[in-house]
């Protein structure tokens, strides 16, 4: 090659390079001007890759087995073998890091990978073709495909297969030249495939065979005089996977020793049926298309994996692709053959269209998807990577093809393609609301570990995006492969075990593991204190991430007082649990027993009572002791359920002054009752009884209240207000409010509850419709009852005595209804104070 033509080369490469750069950064809009304020993603998957960073640099730093974590499932850490690394892009934004901050290495790492990727594709269908044209759509094609996109942005090591059209470029070279350089140069490709992603490589060693197959059938048709060509693929063959080997050995190696365990666990594994590709999802434009978009996303909710993984395919690439057919390059049939055998294993063990499997039409994956590695795979749907890769090839050699008649075919076919993959604004996340306490932590000295919560698999990939803030170890976590050995702490104690009942679990994972306790647990206070002699500090208490099913289960099983608390964070200290201490309580019951909780759960539709009751030692070596829940009336005791604490020892085998015991009691009322008032009360055998304050009013038709005390109220002439109770549940308290239609209401009212504190003023208030807004008051009719309940948060307020007042307004004109007493006195601003005052005690 002359210099000229080089120079020329050159210029070429370096236009094209810029061309993509231009390209890359309007089409990932708003990205370029984010890069350190929002992270490039679309899946939840997205902070693994940005914890994989984090990862790598602390075991540069810190001197750990990159394999090996002890940052994850603690105490015992994880293998990190099978997990979904990419150390090469983890390198590169290590090396940025310093320079732009974490979030916006991740971020150009991202690009970058974009722009190779178009960069890579131009080389290799320019060598082919040697038209300029066609091979720049054919690199615009494989980065911004939309499968290459949608995994690239959820998971580095399935996107980054940049490295593929280098690694075949120099492949090609090698098989036809048998150049020893080219060989080398292969192998090195294949190397940083490796250090990309073990998925990678795994697919681009299926690949290879087929290719060098389809090398070997051509120099077999051309061969003459008898000469061997195959020896000469062999040997080119040998230099590259001699080379991949070596270079990719750190990483290599401990997968082949860990290969009987991978083998194992993907055994465990058949997703055939359930992870293979949805054969419409090939024909509908991607959701983050600005025109498309909101046409196509009902659709994709039929999908289960195609719904964040999109491999719309493109109507004008597969016109190219099958206009590839027409070249007279026999290479052209091979990449198309290609991409329809990879989309054949993609579709599974059985079709699916449309979001319905056709289990009854088999097919090849079904014979072959067990069989490792294939099997280590996992998805079948990931094999629409090498789907991508063949097809934007098949698209270059179309286009070049169109090049020898019509050039302006092929501007036509790039705008056309551009405008089928556009995806402006390109998918992107906020980083998750942070707390000041994590800095806090990251300041600590190291030593500990913590718990999140809530639990579960999809909640631990945020919590990793948490550690990389805090720089903590995580009891729990997330890896692509866990096994039931990685949870062999959590199933180990029973404080943590009752966090993941409802966890959301790996379905290999055995459910009865996690399922044993009907109570979740009883000695708290010891078993907190064995978390903190195993190292672990600080439960997490994640609020943005809760429901109020989760939120009203973790303080059940956790009801003690948070040790700071801001609007993102809540946490807990294992070693000082401390409960919420409202109204009376602490009651001491014994001279050596203090009663710290007493509540009662009841939603006046179910006949069960529920109790919970939290005591604390005031000594040492306290023995068990039964006491008697009894409901009492006015001709004595009707009903006893007994109640035993400090039964169990705990593991540390004795109980400690300031621990917890918390127990639970399910029981039903007597089948009658003779009409009057009746409380529940806690009773220990030489002692005085405890007394709740709400009363449990059987009336003389059947029906029951339970109330704190009856109200005989009227707001206007068409609301009553029968009475009240409230009960604290963690730091809320919520108050049940008994209503009665007098009258049809005509307009919809909200209620407004106000707590307020010795000088009167507001602290807290809950402003709603009734019933949590699914009720309005235009729905009553003359006669109804209707329960209502207001949630009133109580944290950082501080011990005192506080007062709550009620009243109803027009939502349109913010009027208030007038109250009225029983006597028709009406009431000052039109509110109604409770006559209870709610006390907080520390």
């Amino acid at each position: 090659m002359t210099k000229s033509r080089i120079f020329n080369l050159k210029s070429r490469i370096l236009g094209v390079g810029v061309a993509y750069a231009l390209v890359i950064g309007l089409m990932a809009l708003p990205a370029p001007l984010q890069l350190s304020g929002r992270l490039l993603g679309h899946s939840i998957d997205t902070w693994i890759s940005y914890w994989n960073n984090w990862w790598l640099e602390r075991a540069i730093v810190e001197g750990h087995d990159w394999l090996f974590t002890p940052y994850l499932f603690y105490p015992q850490g994880a293998s990190l073998v099978a997990h979904s690394n990419s150390f090469l892009n983890s390198l590169a934004a290590f090396a940025l890091k310093p320079l732009v901050g974490p979030v916006a290495a991740y971020n150009l790492v991202l690009l970058f990978e974009l722009w190779i990727s178009a960069m890579g594709m131009f080389l290799l269908v320019y060598e082919v073709t040697r038209r300029s044209s066609a091979a720049l759509l054919a690199g615009f094609v494989f980065a911004f495909a939309p499968y290459h996109l949608t995994q690239a942005l959820a998971h580095t090591n399935l996107g980054s297969i940049h490295w593929w059209p280098f690694y075949v470029l120099f492949l090609r070279r090698a098989l036809r030249g048998h150049r020893v350089t080219d060989a080398l140069l292969a192998g090195f490709f294949a190397a940083l495939t490796f250090w990309a992603g073990l998925h990678l490589a795994l697919l681009l060693a299926l690949w290879t065979p087929v290719y060098i197959g389809y090398h070997l059938l051509q120099e077999v048709d051309s061969n003459v005089g008898g000469r061997r060509p195959w020896m000469h693929i062999v040997g080119s063959v040998g230099i590259v996977g001699i080379v991949a080997l070596a270079l990719s050995a750190p990483v290599a190696l401990p997968v082949a020793e860990d290969w009987p365990r991978m083998a194992r666990v993907a055994a465990a594994f058949d997703e055939g049926m359930t992870e293979q590709t949805d054969l419409l999802a090939y024909l509908l434009p991607p959701t983050y298309h600005p025109l498309a978009g909101p046409y196509v996303f009902p659709l994709y909710e039929s999908f289960r994996n195609n719904r964040t993984h999109m491999p719309y395919l493109g109507y004008t690439v597969l016109a190219l692709a099958l206009v590839s057919l027409l070249s007279r390059r026999k290479e052209a049939r091979f990449w198309l053959l290609s991409a329809g055998f990879w989309m054949l294993l993609a579709a599974g063990s059985a079709p699916r269209l449309n979001g319905t499997v056709y289990s009854q039409i088999p097919l090849p994956y079904r014979l072959i998807g067990h069989l490792f590695p294939i099997s280590a795979i996992r998805v079948p749907d990931r094999f629409n990577l090498l789907v991508v890769f063949s097809l934007a090839m098949s698209a270059g050699l179309g286009a070049a093809q169109l090049t020898g008649r019509r050039r302006w075919l092929v501007a036509l076919m790039i705008l056309l393609i551009l405008a089928e993959y556009l995806c402006v604004p390109m998918p992107m996340w906020d980083l998750p609301p942070d707390s000041p306490f994590f800095e806090q932590m990251a300041q600590e000295e190291p030593g500990y570990s913590v718990v999140d919560y809530p639990t579960g698999r999809t909640n631990s990939k945020l919590w990793l995006y948490y550690q990389t803030l805090h720089n903590k170890p995580l009891v729990g976590g997330f890896i692509a492969r866990d096994t039931i050995e990685d949870y062999t702490f959590i199933l180990s104690h029973p404080l943590l075990r009752a966090f993941y009942q409802t966890a959301e679990r790996q379905h290999h994972l055995p459910a009865d593991q996690f399922i044993g306790e009907t109570i979740p647990i009883s000695a708290l206070g010891p078993a907190l204190r064995s978390l903190h002699t195993s190292g672990v500090r600080y439960v997490l208490l994640h609020k943005p991430y809760l429901d109020a099913a989760l939120k009203a289960y973790f303080w059940r099983v956790l009801p003690v007082a948070p040790i700071y608390e801001d609007p993102t964070l809540a946490v807990y200290d294992t070693a000082h649990p401390v409960p919420f201490y409202y109204d009376e309580f602490p009651v001491r019951l014994t001279p050596d027993v203090a009663l710290a909780r007493f509540d009662v759960r009841h939603d006046d539709v179910h006949s069960e009572w529920r109790f919970q009751v939290i005591v604390t030692p005031l000594s040492a070596r306290i023995p068990p002791h039964t006491c008697q829940i009894q409901l009492t009336g006015e001709e004595g005791n009707v009903s006893a359920s007994p109640i035993t604490f400090f039964e169990r020892l705990p593991d540390g085998g004795t109980w400690e002054i300031g621990d917890l015991e918390v127990e639970e009691v399910v029981t039903a009322l007597p089948r009658k009752l003779e009409p009057g008032a009746y409380h529940w009360s806690l009773t220990c055998p030489g002692t005085a009884t405890y007394t709740a304050p709400e009363t449990l009013e059987v009336h003389p038709d059947g029906h029951i209240t339970y109330l704190r005390r009856s109200i005989d109220l009227q707001y206007g002439e068409v609301i009553q207000f029968l009475g009240y109770r409230w009960r604290t549940v963690g730091p809320e308290l919520q108050v049940t409010l008994r209503w009665k239609a007098l009258e049809t209401p005509r307009a919809d009212y909200k209620v407004f509850v106000h707590l307020l504190n010795a000088d009167g003023e507001i602290v807290r208030q809950h402003d709603a419709v009734p019933c949590n807004w699914q009720c309005p008051t235009s729905q009553w009719h003359a006669g109804d009852v209707v329960l209502d309940q207001a949630t009133i948060p109580l944290d950082k307020l501080p011990p005192g005595e506080y007062r709550l007042v009620v009243g109803l307004y027009l939502q349109e004109t913010l009027e208030r209804l007038p109250a009225q007493g029983p006597d028709g006195e009406s009431l000052p601003d039109n509110y109604f104070i409770l006559p209870d005052p709610f006390v907080i005690s520390r």
